[in-house]
């Protein structure tokens, strides 16, 4: 028999090998959101603060629709590891009619949501530009979601360089598209080519060139599922509408976009109270949030990992080896964290330089480095320990420990050091940290909870 830390180690190669690929893709989008705003910046500040407002409105938003499709995470990878192929790809056709239900109130809502903020003295000129990119980014909502089904179900199959290749794609297409529709006739003569009448759409041509990019991305996975389609049966029966599957996806999936939503508007709030604090802590605040989002990608990569590894041995019947995945995943996320740990201790002054050269926002942002290094630590964990409850399918208990990890503990401690015990940001940034730890140790100790007996397969059962 193999030794117990072979075996680990081997669970360990496995996970890595799966959340590399998907850790780059995830890079890769989170690359897009740089060049947008590198390019709409060029055209003052007002396209960059709507453009950069928009683009957090449109991921807030568009989260509750990817966790809703995210809902076909658990019944894919349990019914892969039960061996059921075809009804895999049945529930993948579901998680697909869930992507194009939940889109049309996304897109109401983001049509919407400008008219709101004008009651709440937004800058015209800034409410203007937010407007038109979410115009833009309109018709890629559905696209994006289907893109996000396609994609889950290719990783939990084990096929994942199409999904980097699709990332690839879109970032080009992303860039192309950026120069023409921003700056239309502009960017050509830029380049020496022969201008076509080509109009300046600004943010809405950077919206525009977005919804193009996830298009671009959806055709590279489509490609690769219809190829990966044909050794095996593909008939009207796979495609059809199931109303109690297309329920129990929005059971498990549901949750999970409430989850996002509730972590993100979190971190908004605080942020909100950076900017209380003065516009250095504010450039502060956002300058450990930009890294630490990026910094993350390795995290969110071995999350989706865990979900695929742990639900095909739930699937399979084998408990042990369920719980053996976990262990390994949080292991890794320990060891890569702890990397990006060192790296904020270590390097505070040159990752603050990347952002801006104001000494003031030096002083405010270097001691932050060392609580962020904490940070990363527990984001990476809570990170993983949803990804290992979500192959269990238990999405739902996720859901209520992030309201009470970040409104009744992060949100009033950063309240309460920040401008009771008076020491401003730092404060903010400890109140995340302390609502991290509290979600990861408690999603960890859930999983383990459940892992001590039989896992139930629970989400791939029947009905």
């Amino acid at each position: 028999m193999p030794r117990l830390a072979d075996v680990y180690l081997g669970e360990a190669r496995a996970l890595t090998r799966l959340a590399l690929p998907l850790a780059a893709a995830l890079a890769g989008n989170q690359l897009m959101g740089l060049v947008d705003a590198a390019m709409v910046g060029r055209l003052g500040s007002e396209p960059l603060a709507g453009v950069g407002t928009g683009s957090w409105i449109f991921l807030a938003l568009t989260y509750v629709g990817v966790g809703c499709v995210l809902g076909i995470d658990p019944i894919i990878s349990q019914m892969l590891g039960a061996n059921e192929p075809e009804r895999a790809r049945h529930t993948l056709w579901q998680g697909i009619y869930v992507g194009a239900l939940v889109s049309l109130p996304l897109m109401l809502g983001l049509w919407l949501i400008p008219s709101g903020l004008r009651h709440f003295d937004v800058d015209p000129g800034t409410l203007y530009h937010l407007e038109q990119y979410l115009l833009g980014r309109l018709p890629g909502i559905a696209p994006f979601l289907w893109f996000i089904a396609l994609r889950s179900y290719l990783q939990t199959s084990g096929i994942t360089r199409p999904v980097v290749v699709a990332m690839l794609l879109a970032n080009v297409a992303n860039l192309v598209s950026n120069g023409l529709l921003i700056f239309g006739d502009e960017a050509l003569v830029y380049f020496g080519l022969v201008p076509l009448g080509l109009p300046p759409l600004g943010a809405l041509g950077a919206g525009l060139a977005s919804s193009c990019a996830v298009v671009a991305s959806l055709l590279v996975l489509a490609s690769s599922f219809a190829a990966h389609g044909r050794r095996a049966p593909l008939d009207s029966a796979i495609r059809r509408f199931d109303v109690a599957l297309f329920r129990k996806i929005l059971r498990f999936g549901l949750p999970l976009g409430l989850q996002q939503l509730a972590r993100l508007a979190a971190v908004a709030i605080i942020a909100v109270m950076a900017g209380r604090i003065s516009a250095a802590a504010a450039a502060a605040f956002h300058i450990i949030a930009m890294l630490g989002s990026l910094s993350v990608t390795i995290a969110n990569g071995l999350a989706s990992a865990a979900t695929v590894r742990i639900g095909r041995h739930i699937g399979a019947r084998k408990p042990g080896e369920a719980r053996r995945a976990g262990t390994a995943a949080l292991f890794v996320v320990g060891l890569c964290m702890a990397v990006w740990a060192f790296v904020f201790i270590a390097f505070p002054q040159p990752l603050t330089h990347l952002f801006t050269g104001d000494p003031l926002v030096h002083r405010v942002a270097v001691p932050l480095f060392i609580i962020a290094a904490a940070l990363q630590l527990s984001d990476g964990g809570q990170r993983v320990s949803t990804g290992m409850l979500v192959g269990a399918g238990d999405t739902n208990i996720i859901f209520y420990i992030t309201l009470v990890g970040h409104y009744m503990i992060g949100i009033p401690t950063a309240y309460i050091l920040a401008f009771e015990a008076q020491i401003g940001v730092v404060g903010l940034v400890w109140g995340i940290t302390f609502a991290y730890t509290f979600v990861a140790l408690c999603l960890t100790v859930r999983f383990y909870s459940l892992a001590l007996r039989p896992i139930i397969r629970t989400a791939a059962s029947e009905g």
